[in-house]
């Protein structure tokens, strides 16, 4: 009987049949991690927006480096008056959608997790839409993601309820 050397169509076959079962087998794992990925980092990007936002609130909108100076009796009530030594200033406790106006109050440190505020943008990274803000001055806020991977109302995020 013949020999012959080289590779078959049969062995051809069996071949792409275990390199896409394999795909099938993989392919739905990385999906997977990679969605939950762009969770965590929209979750991160809101948890960054409400920490910005309950600071800008508890300062009554000064800066932080005027906000230093401004006793802590002042974060309880919501309407303070402090005396300075060139002027008064009438601190009153609001809510802003306004991201300019939040970003000199953002923590490059949000939950323990080190962020570069150069670089971040305040959308949903899975399909960039902006996020949902609902302020009623010192009442309520709301931040939701457009994509259902959460919301945070008045500094309570709805992934760390059970």
């Amino acid at each position: 009987m013949l020999q012959r050397k080289g590779i078959t169509l049969l062995d051809v076959v069996i071949l792409i049949l275990i390199v896409g079962v394999a795909a099938a087998l993989i392919l739905p794992h990385i999906r997977k991690a990679e969605t939950e990925r762009l969770e965590q980092m929209c979750r991160l990007r809101m948890r960054i927006l409400a920490d910005a936002e309950l600071t800008y609130y508890l300062s009554g909108g000064l800066l932080p480096e005027i906000a230093d100076s401004i006793p802590d009796s002042t974060l309880d009530d919501s309407k303070e008056i402090i005396v300075d030594k060139e002027e008064e200033i009438e601190l009153i406790h609001l809510y802003t959608d306004d991201i300019e106006k939040l970003k000199p109050f953002m923590s490059d440190n949000a939950g323990g997790i080190p962020v570069s505020l150069d670089t971040i943008s305040f959308v949903c990274p899975l399909d960039n839409q902006e996020f949902i803000f609902i302020v009623e001055d010192s009442l309520f806020y709301s931040i939701s993601c457009p994509n259902g991977h959460g919301h945070v109302i008045k500094g309570n995020f709805s992934w760390e309820t059970k």
